[in-house]
């Protein structure tokens, strides 16, 4: 492997990492156990569902069809790609990104 190809993945490896190994992460899953206490088999199948599962199918997605958020678009009109992108910068920012940080 090249020198140019190995920093690339290593840099996509620690950017997956940050963006899905928080807080919640660490403390939720021992919370959850602690709390089903017999059924905590059930809870951590739940949890991989939804948070494992889905967020490597969501990777695997976005990378086999490209590498910008308008590839994932192609089958739509492009008006409506961008309308969509929009929407999403628009609603995040003041509901979840000015909250949380606020």
């Amino acid at each position: 492997m090249d020198k140019k190809k190995f920093i690339t993945v290593v840099t996509a490896g620690f950017a997956l990492f940050a963006m899905f190994f928080g807080a919640g992460n660490l403390v939720i899953p021992p919370y959850i156990g602690l709390k089903i206490g017999a059924l905590s088999g059930v809870a951590f199948a739940g949890f991989f569902v939804s948070d494992i599962l889905l967020s490597f199918l969501a990777v695997v997605m976005v990378a086999s069809i490209g590498l910008t958020f308008t590839d994932l678009g192609k089958r739509f009109p492009p008006l409506f790609v961008n309308a969509l992108v929009f929407l999403i910068i628009v609603t995040l920012g003041p509901l979840i990104c000015v909250p949380r940080t606020g």
